[in-house]
């Protein structure tokens, strides 16, 4: 879990690194970009049998935007970048978790990606939040 967790964060910072974006550490998964937002990286793992969503959970308070980093496969992750626009619409609407964590509840079907919000609300298409092309994030630590 964290260690993949902390490859495939480190491969979406080097990445943004190379677009002209660097994002300064704060603590754990949080990192301020150059605009003073504190952007909350977060990963999951999609089971093996694909019935499960992936499940993501940050800090209430401590982040400004959410990047979603859903494993899709061993080499890849589908990045789903939520901007502080969505932020601001849904954050209030969202599931609450033990210890004021905010609940990311993302599920893929037809080949679009939703977010899942209590009723009334239900799922939300974040399509154009995510990108076209998964990530490559391959293994680099051994067990």
């Amino acid at each position: 879990g964290k260690p993949r967790a902390r490859e495939c964060r480190g491969a979406f910072l080097d990445r943004e690194k190379k677009r002209g974006n660097p994002l300064r550490r704060l603590r754990g998964s949080y990192f301020k970009n150059a605009a003073g937002l504190t952007i909350g990286i977060t990963w999951s793992f999609e089971k093996k049998d694909k019935s499960c969503p992936w499940f993501f959970n940050l800090l209430e308070g401590q982040f400004d935007e959410a990047v979603l980093l859903c494993e899709i496969n061993k080499e890849a992750v589908q990045v789903i970048h939520l901007p502080k626009t969505f932020l601001d619409r849904y954050a209030k609407q969202m599931s609450r978790g033990k210890n004021g964590r905010i609940m990311f509840n993302v599920a893929k079907r037809n080949g679009n990606f939703f977010l899942q919000l209590p009723n009334p609300v239900g799922w939300i298409d974040v399509s154009n939040y995510t990108e076209k092309e998964p990530l490559v994030c391959p293994h680099l630590e051994f067990a």
